[in-house]
């Protein structure tokens, strides 16, 4: 029902989406939310990865399982888009009118399991 959830949590799965295709589960997720809810958003951080591995800190196999994904037989295992901090925070004030877009600050969410390296590119919405 509309404003009826506190939080939602998208832990590496907008990737898997192509571009343009992560605005109506933001839009959803802006629906459900009650004011003052917050969308956790957790993808791999584009630019980020990038770097590292043009100066050889990160191996090529690494590298290439976040832009494409690790196939394991289903085509949803496959990364169909990717995000900088930018580009995600662009994204996600586009497709909602967002109360604020922010980083998350890694605190503990109950019931989830998160994540969290250098590489995670981590964002918070307040409805």
């Amino acid at each position: 029902e509309n404003d009826s959830m506190d939080m939602v949590v998208n832990h590496h799965s907008l990737e898997h989406v192509g571009c343009g295709g992560s605005d109506g589960f933001i839009r959803e997720a802006y629906r459900v939310l009650k004011p003052e809810g917050k969308l956790l958003i957790f993808v791999p951080d584009m630019k980020a990865l990038a770097k590292r591995w043009l100066i050889g800190e990160l191996d090529e196999q690494l590298y290439m399982t976040n832009v494409y994904g690790a196939y394991m037989g289903d085509e949803a295992d496959w990364h169909k888009w990717g995000y900088s901090r930018e580009g995600l925070w662009k994204c996600l004030k586009r497709a909602a009118p967002w109360k604020d877009v922010k980083a998350f600050d890694w605190r503990v969410i109950a019931g989830a399991d998160i994540a969290k390296d250098w590489w995670i590119n981590a964002m918070e919405c307040v409805k």
